[in-house]
């Protein structure tokens, strides 16, 4: 049985994201940072000392603000938009 094509989603219009990610909090922003680093849920609370709920809450914000439905999704847009923190941007606390 052939591989079935995987479809992509098409990245909604660039101004409306960009005006949807001005609406983004700065730990909005900080939390997406540290999903498109590659962190889990778990890796970014005990970086940022907050709850692993607090941090799934954060990135359905995000998620929601940016009309995405994946984390694959969001990523290719915070990427995209280039809304993420640098990395010495982002408080590097110890634990990880």
């Amino acid at each position: 049985m052939p591989c079935a094509a995987v479809r992509r989603r098409p990245i909604r219009n660039f101004a409306s994201l960009t005006a949807a990610s001005a609406h983004l909090t700065a730990r909005e922003q900080l939390v997406v940072g540290l999903i498109v680093e590659g962190l889990t849920s778990k890796q970014i609370a005990r970086r940022l000392a907050i709850s692993p709920l607090t941090v799934r809450k954060h990135r359905e914000n995000v998620m929601r603000k940016l009309g995405v439905h994946s984390l694959a999704e969001l990523v290719r847009v915070v990427r995209t938009l280039g809304i993420a923190p640098t990395p010495s941007e982002v408080y590097r606390g110890n634990g990880d």
